[in-house]
């Protein structure tokens, strides 16, 4: 199930013609004598170095063929990412953790910006944490002056 995900994946990236993938750096999460919903989540996210070292070298390999021609690199981002406001963060630069603790655990309402999950249904947890993911890949790219 894990290789097909990252082959979705890699068709994501062909069908959108994505120049740079991000990966969620999550290999350093211990979820040892944890039973929640995230720890649970966690442990079946494709996490292992094994399959980082695959989709790269796949990529590789289908941009080699032409399959992939816009294909240039795949980026570990770090994974907690989960807890900062991507609207915040896109304002300011600055990473904080705003995620208000005392709602559950899918939801997201920032204590800065006050936005959140009840004023905005598309906000969740994981949308929130897919854009600062491509927020930080957009940072981590400006750094290294690639064309994002």
């Amino acid at each position: 199930m894990k290789r097909e995900a990252l082959m979705v994946y890699l068709y994501v990236a062909w069908k959108t013609h994505a120049k740079y993938l991000s990966w969620d750096a999550i290999g350093s999460i211990s979820t040892r004598d944890t039973r929640s919903t995230l720890a649970q989540a966690i442990t079946y996210l494709p996490k292992r170095k094994e399959l980082f070292a695959e989709i790269r070298q796949w990529a590789e390999d289908l941009w080699e063929q032409g399959i992939l021609p816009h294909y240039e690199e795949l980026v570990p981002i770090g994974p907690f990412h989960s807890q900062i406001c991507a609207h915040c963060f896109q304002k300011t630069g600055v990473k904080r953790q705003t995620r208000q603790k005392t709602i559950p655990y899918d939801e997201f309402r920032c204590t800065e910006c006050e936005r959140g999950t009840h004023a905005d249904a598309l906000i969740t947890r994981h949308s929130n944490s897919a854009r600062m993911s491509a927020l930080v890949l957009q940072e981590c790219l400006s750094s290294l002056n690639a064309p994002s």
